[in-house]
């Protein structure tokens, strides 16, 4: 039966016991008596050395078998314990267990129950043991013996010696307010100690639990420390700071060590103090003294400062050092005070002096021309006169104008202008050659190239320069009408597009209607190279054997059958005026093509006719004979019409009313016949040949409508209108 010593009580288990204290109480009997107690230790699984107690099959046993049993383990668990023995007499005896007690510390509590063993029989034979079982985790304890602390592990365990056996063991060390008793070590700077009847291990006086340990508190100034928390026995030190590779216990902020204390620092400037290290709130106000007869210390700005406001300032500042007031520029450069340049604030000199850079003073400025000075910056009295010639060694200068500048009706004014630069006065334009006058330019004056020469890349070249005559550029070939080109002969030559007749430039490629002066003019349109009087004015015109039309020139005189692009090219043959779609020149309409001539078609009976082809003008008349169309063979003429020669004129006139009959039917048939062939023969006189055109067939009819063609010795109505609009 368990018993509880303590009501707080948690579940014990391999994994969180402190250890578990076994004492088993092993009766043996010899058969003699022994007077010396001999000991044995040796690691053993908690669960296997109970295992074996309760087996009642290992009655009489040799202390020996347990050992071999527990030395059976390779490798041990959670639960691994250290088992020592003793005895009075040897370990070949047999023995038996009859009683066994164990003590269980856990969370600082201790209980206490008995283990009861199987019991062997004839125990009054048995030799009479003593077993100590001491169990603990793994991660807690090694479960070795030990002589020292090295034997154990220095950062958990301690070396120290067990009551029940009487031996040096390896003890865990309890860490603070763990549970602790007679037989646990409190870790370094801890020790146990109750509170509400619970012993626990808690810091010693003058330490305190900092990082899961005891470290000692109240470190003074200069002290070793680890933690800001340490350091509380100096007022105002409470910060742990790195000091020449190690920490130690330094003065907070704004506070400075002094003489083993913390006295506060960065005093202001004209604030109180009583020792010159705590003037460090201003930089250069390290003096801790009295001012203007006061007896109370104040920090005060240091020899070469000067006070302003809350801070000191370096005094006898020279030319261009950074500045704040103009107090710190001393006089020893002149007039010169602080003032704002480049985002900064330098000693400059005041207004009305400049800063003399080599000997870093300040001089007088707004020198005139001809006034005595020293540096070139004083003279800026006088525009453009801003040197200071010196005449004689070691003597005083005078402003003179500068450099490229002359003395030009009272001004200095720049000299060497070059073309197009702004001048006042011509004498100012002499660096360009020929250019030398001084000339207003809208709202400027410049200077230009003299009269007769032009501007060509910087430079003044002659102009107006006549056809043949030297150039440099195209601009100066302007003495000749349309020139304008300097060619690679350095000569001025006719511009693009005109040509050299004799000492003139004329255009060319002047298209038909166009003025011209010479025939060698018109080459814009094609076939229209001849230059010819219309109307009182030269024009370009068709050549020799072609004609205009709609602006073009086209040949004209192309015969029968030859190609064409319009009508009134057809004017080489008689009667074939006509240009087909084939692109030939055809017969006209009523005409026929006979080999290379056009003869008049659809001739009538009797006309005039020279083929027999012409005669179409009526049926049947297909002959012409005598100079005349006449009937084909086989038929008669009469009455203007041909008939067969065979058959009665009656008969062939008549022949519906003879098969009509007679009587008053055979008349009204009689009247409407006789009508009827009226009626025919009026048809037939108007009758034509239908002609086809067949191009490739010499002696087809043309009944195309005659185009006249215009006559080529008559002005075209297209030059008749451009010489009525002044041409």
């Amino acid at each position: 039966m368990i018993q509880q010593s303590n009501k707080k009580t948690k579940s014990a288990s391999p994994n969180v016991c402190n250890y578990i204290l076994v004492q088993t109480v092993i009766m043996n009997i010899f058969n003699f008596s022994c007077t010396t107690a001999l000991h044995q230790g040796f690691v053993c699984s908690y669960t296997k050395f109970n295992k074996f107690l309760q087996n009642g099959n290992n009655c009489p046993y040799y202390p020996e078998q347990l050992m071999r049993v527990c030395d059976q383990d390779n490798h041990f668990k959670d639960d691994t314990c250290m088992v020592f023995l003793s005895w009075e007499c040897k370990r070949s005896y047999d023995s038996s267990i009859t009683s066994a007690h164990a003590k269980l510390h856990l969370y600082g509590v201790r209980y206490n129950f008995d283990l009861k063993p199987k019991a062997c029989q004839n125990q009054h034979n048995l030799q009479k043991l003593e077993a100590t079982i001491i169990c603990e985790h793994v991660t807690e304890i090694n479960g070795t013996l030990c002589e020292n602390d090295d034997g154990c592990n220095r950062n958990r365990e301690i070396c120290k010696k067990h009551d029940f056996i009487n031996k040096e063991i390896c003890i865990p060390i309890r860490h603070v307010y763990e549970s602790c008793d007679d037989y646990s070590m409190c870790e370094k700077n801890s020790e146990c100690k109750e509170i509400n009847q619970r012993r626990t291990c808690q810091c010693q006086q003058g330490y305190e639990f900092i990082d899961s340990r005891c470290i000692k508190v109240s470190v003074l100034l200069g002290e070793t420390c680890e933690y800001d928390h340490q350091c509380s026995g100096t007022k105002n030190a409470t910060l742990c700071l790195h000091v020449q590779n190690r920490k130690e216990c330094s003065c907070q902020k704004n506070f400075v060590a002094i003489n083993d204390k913390c006295y506060k620092g960065n005093v202001s400037l004209g604030k109180p103090c009583y020792i010159q290290a705590q003037c460090d709130g201003e930089p250069e106000s390290t003096n801790c003294t009295t001012e203007n007869g006061s007896s109370e210390l104040t920090c005060q700005c240091q020899s070469g400062f000067i006070k302003n406001k809350n801070m000191c300032l370096q005094a006898n500042k020279g030319l261009y050092e950074d500045c704040q007031i103009d107090d710190q520029c001393s006089e020893k450069s002149g007039k010169s005070i602080c003032k704002d340049a480049l985002h900064r604030k330098l000693c400059l000199c005041d207004i009305g002096y400049v800063e003399d850079r080599e000997s870093l003073k300040c001089r007088k400025a707004n020198q005139k021309i001809n006034d005595t000075c020293k540096i070139n910056e004083q003279c800026n009295g006088t525009k453009n006169a801003n040197t200071c010639h010196f005449v004689e060694i070691g003597k005083e200068g005078i402003c003179s104008c500068n450099r490229r500048f002359a003395w030009i009706e009272g001004r200095c004014l720049e000299v060497g202008r070059f073309l197009f630069e702004q001048c006042d006065h011509p004498n100012q334009c002499n660096g360009s050659i020929n250019a030398n006058v001084c000339k207003g330019f809208g709202n400027e004056t410049l200077c230009y190239c003299n009269h007769g020469y032009l501007e060509y890349k910087g430079k003044c070249i002659h102009g107006n320069r006549k056809l043949g005559e030297s150039c440099e550029a195209d601009i100066q070939c302007s003495g000749t009408n349309n020139t304008g080109v300097c060619g690679k002969d350095g000569t001025c030559l006719c511009a693009t597009g005109y040509l050299k007749l004799k000492q003139y430039c004329f255009q060319v490629k002047r298209q038909i209607f166009e003025s011209c002066n010479h025939s060698k003019q018109c080459s814009g349109t094609e076939n229209a190279n001849v230059c010819k009087e219309y109307g009182g004015k030269m024009l370009c015109y068709c050549a020799h054997g072609y004609l205009e039309d709609k602006g073009v020139c086209r040949q004209e005189h192309r015969k029968l059958g030859e190609s064409c692009e319009e009508h009134l090219q057809c004017n080489g043959t008689e009667n074939a005026g006509f240009c087909g779609d084939n692109g030939t020149c055809l017969c006209n309409i009523g005409f026929i093509r006979l080999q290379e001539v056009c003869l008049q078609g659809n001739v009538s009976l009797g006309q005039s006719c020279s083929n027999d082809s012409q005669c179409t003008g009526n049926e049947k008349s297909e002959r012409c004979l005598a100079g005349k169309c006449d009937c084909k063979e086989g038929f008669l003429l009469k009455s203007l019409q041909c008939l067969p020669a065979d058959e009665p004129f009656w008969m062939n006139e008549y022949r519906l009313l003879l098969i009509a009959g007679g009587g008053g039917l055979g008349m009204i048939v009689f009247f409407i016949t006789t009508m009827y062939f009226a009626l025919k023969r009026r048809t037939s006189s108007k009758l034509r040949l239908s002609c086809h055109h067949s191009e490739n067939d010499s002696s087809s009819i043309s009944h195309y409508p005659l185009t006249e063609r215009s006559s080529v010795q008559q002005v075209p109505s297209r030059a008749r209108k451009l010489l009525s609009n002044g041409l």
